[in-house]
């Protein structure tokens, strides 16, 4: 799935997570950076960039992130999310805040991996 395959609600969601996750850690190391550039590609370079910019401010409380991930409904989209943040969240040392996310979401969304050790379905 690419972006632009993803609802305007699943598109913004996606933005939000990532940036949540990149900024978990409080910086962004070379892999992550090389990872982001990854997942551009994948998902459509401009689109992804457009996106992350888009989504610049917003409200990164557990509990707002949470209502936006809820809100997630198509598995394509949930599965193409989590592999994303799980690509970041596997580079470099795993903090709390990351582990704590993908395993919510792993278990909001019925995602069978929900460890950062196991690939993500």
């Amino acid at each position: 799935m690419t972006i632009s395959e993803m609802t305007d609600d699943e598109r913004h969601t996606f933005g939000a997570l990532v940036r949540a996750m990149v900024g978990a850690d409080g910086s962004t190391s070379l892999e992550e950076s090389g990872d982001l550039q990854d997942a551009a590609q994948q998902l459509g370079f401009d689109d992804f960039w457009t996106l992350i910019r888009e989504t610049a401010g917003t409200d990164y409380q557990a509990e707002t992130i949470q209502a936006r991930a809820n809100s997630v409904v198509r598995k394509e989209a949930q599965e193409t999310i989590y592999g994303v943040l799980f690509g970041l969240a596997r580079t470099g040392s795993i903090v709390d805040r990351e582990a704590a996310l993908l395993e919510w979401l792993a278990t909001t969304w019925s995602i069978k991996s929900s460890t950062p050790e196991d690939e993500p379905t």
